[in-house]
């Protein structure tokens, strides 16, 4: 009697066996050059294995037809777990149709399992089989390395010359054309009359090779000269002075230039009593006088050019400047000057 209950309880709690033949329905109508329904439900379970015998409730309705393009099908797909689709598309072969058309209903039916079939079968790829290797007596001698070719010899390479050669002719070139340029000079020294004074000045200048022409303006700062208590006067002065040059030129790129210059210089001094005289009165005299000179120049770049110039001026007249009897001043023998000077050239 236990035996009989026991089977009895053992058949309730058993899950319902489903016969081989409960699978999915499905009706499928296509041409006869397109695959039919049982290969369509062929290609569903190569997707997800067995899925349309656990979906015996789900049905399917496709129709193929011929288009201009090829062939284009319309799917009906009916679950209990899901609401109806409708699906519709086309392609130019039918085997391609069926296969797209299994795919989308084996991912309806089971998604997980069709993935893994798509990605196991993108993902496989047969291994090549490795070459069976030659026992080492029939194994082929390597070939002997070809000798190296000796390398030609280099040909001589004359672009350094070339430039060079550029380089003196762009230079004979820049020394051949005559420029101008602009100085202003400062300084002071002994003279012109028998006392030191301080000079300010300027000139224009033309240039060439290996000489130059200028004229300069120079302006002896007024001063104040005594000879007594209540006797004495101011004293300035200006002079313009036309010199040629020598100008021989040394170092690299000829930079450093040193003039030797020759001219003569024409100018007024003059003179004008202090106030402390009873009668304040003025007076001047004529410069004139032969001039020789040495400068020391260094042009940094082409258009600029800074340097020192020694002068030596000998007057060629004499005169004096005297408050009644007292002498104040007179015009020295030699006149010696320093200045430093500042020279744009152009272009």
């Amino acid at each position: 009697m236990f035996a009989h209950l026991t089977l009895a309880v053992s058949l309730m709690l058993r899950p319902p066996v489903q016969r081989p033949d409960e699978r999915m329905a499905v009706s499928w109508e296509a041409p006869s050059e397109c695959p039919d329904g049982g290969e369509l439900l062929d290609q569903i379970e190569r997707f997800a294995p067995g899925v349309s015998m656990r979906a015996p409730t789900a049905s399917l309705r496709g129709t193929v037809e011929r288009s201009a393009t090829g062939y284009v099908v319309a799917l009906t797909f009916t679950s209990p777990e899901a609401a109806t689709l409708h699906r519709r598309f086309e392609s130019r072969e039918c085997d391609v149709l069926v296969g797209a058309a299994a795919l989308l209903v084996a991912v309806l039916l089971d998604p997980i399992a069709s993935a893994q079939t798509v990605q196991g079968r993108v993902t496989s790829k047969p291994q090549d089989e490795p070459e069976p290797e030659l026992p080492p007596n029939l194994q082929p001698e390597p070939e002997p390395e070809p000798e190296p070719e000796p390398e030609p010899e280099p040909e001589p390479d004359t672009r350094p010359l070339i430039r060079a050669a550029v380089a003196e002719r762009g230079g004979e070139r820049r020394a051949s054309a005559v420029r101008a340029a602009l100085r202003l000079h400062v300084g002071g020294g002994y003279g012109p009359t028998n006392t030191g004074a301080a000079i300010l000045g300027g000139g224009i200048a033309l240039l060439g090779p290996r000489w130059r022409a200028q004229l300069d303006a120079s302006w002896v700062v007024p001063r104040v000269i005594r000879s007594q208590a209540n006797v004495g006067g101011v004293f300035d002065g200006w002079f313009v002075a036309g010199r040629g040059c020598f100008v021989p030129a040394v170092g690299a790129r000829e930079r450093v230039e040193l003039p030797v210059c020759g001219g003569g210089e024409l100018g007024q001094i003059r003179g004008r009593g202090v106030d402390e005289l009873p009668v304040v009165s003025e007076a001047s005299l004529l410069w004139v006088a032969l001039a020789l000179g040495q400068g020391l120049w260094f042009r940094p770049i082409d258009r600029l050019a800074v340097g020192l110039d020694v002068q030596l001026a000998v007057p060629l007249q004499r005169g004096s400047f005297m408050v009644e009897t007292a002498e104040i001043q007179h015009i020295a023998p030699v006149s010696v000057r320093g200045l430093a000077g500042v020279e744009l050239r152009l272009p």
